[in-house]
């Protein structure tokens, strides 16, 4: 009995030292391109349930007639995040339906992970239909830009333009009402007669 604890509680443990992370299937699903064409696609390294930062490789499974590449050779994934990672493929110059398939083989990327366990998610595939003319456009696939320092600055610039302003109003308004409130009391008080001699 003491040794079925034992070894539950020695599993339990490794478990919650499991580093995990999941891959979906690449967007868009299917790419309409003209002969030579670029396309571009994007799928999700999901670490949510994992306790280490994971390191992923994109790597392609066989050669077809696409050619695929992967902005980043190497992806880190936070503990607890999910990120997205942005790819391009370019058809080949024949008419036809090509699958490219591809593995994403994650690991914790601390070394000193207690437990690890090295995962490969294949069979994610890319799918283009190499066509004469487009009926429809491709889902666009793009990278959210970072905002810029000049845009930043600009931003700061425009806020301290703007407190400055309504600073600057507030104390106009101020001072125009104690004035007024000076003159009322200059009217209100009586004038004193001047004696007789």
């Amino acid at each position: 009995m003491k040794t079925k604890i034992i070894y539950i509680i020695i599993g339990l443990i490794i478990l919650s030292q499991l580093a995990f992370a999941g891959v979906t299937n690449p967007l868009p699903s299917e790419l309409n391109l003209l002969k030579g064409e670029s396309g571009r696609f994007k799928f999700q390294v999901q670490a949510i349930e994992s306790q280490e930062d994971m390191e992923c490789i994109p790597s392609i499974e066989e050669d077809t007639a696409l050619d695929v590449e992967f902005d980043e050779d190497t992806i880190i994934v936070s503990a607890g995040s999910i990120k997205e990672v942005y790819g391009t493929v370019t058809a080949p110059k024949n008419i036809g339906t090509y699958v490219q398939n591809f593995c994403v083989s994650c690991q914790p990327s601390s070394s000193a992970a207690g437990t690890s366990v090295k995962k490969d998610t294949c069979g994610l595939p890319i799918t283009v239909n190499v066509v004469l003319e487009r009926e429809r456009e491709n889902m666009t696939v793009e990278p959210e830009k970072p905002i810029s320092v000049f845009m930043i600055v600009l931003i700061a610039v425009a806020f301290i333009a703007a407190a400055y302003i309504i600073l600057y109003i507030i104390k106009k308004k101020k001072g125009s009402a104690d004035k007024k409130t000076i003159d009322t009391k200059q009217k209100k008080t009586p004038k004193k007669a001047k004696k007789k001699k």
